[in-house]
């Protein structure tokens, strides 16, 4: 019989299709899927980034403390946007070992 496939004969690209990942609300989804899905912000984040960066060409000065700076808008932007996330990371970590240290026998 031509309609009877067994999951035993099927080749190791065929059985890996049948893959899943369990998603944030507990599904089973094929986890080919959400390979494309990343791919897909992936692009559209990267997509975004050059658009402003296009966008942004004309050059900025920036005044601080008796000092200037003129760089290109986008770099500008690029710049804070690295700092906010780094401070966003360490302050945190540094936070919680703060915290650790003031109150070691504490939990």
């Amino acid at each position: 019989m031509r309609g009877d496939t067994t999951l035993a004969s099927g080749t190791a690209a065929e059985l890996s299709d049948h893959e899943t990942h369990e998603s944030a609300a507990g599904r089973a989804e094929p986890a080919h899927s959400l390979g494309r899905i990343r791919l897909g912000l992936l692009l559209l984040a990267i997509g975004l980034a050059l658009t402003t960066i296009f966008q942004n060409t004309e050059p900025t000065t920036v005044k601080v403390i008796g000092g200037s700076l003129t760089l290109p808008r986008w770099l500008l932007l690029a710049l804070f946007f690295a700092a906010g996330n780094l401070s966003g990371f360490l302050i945190p970590k540094w936070h919680a070992h703060r915290k650790r240290t003031r109150h070691p026998h504490a939990d």
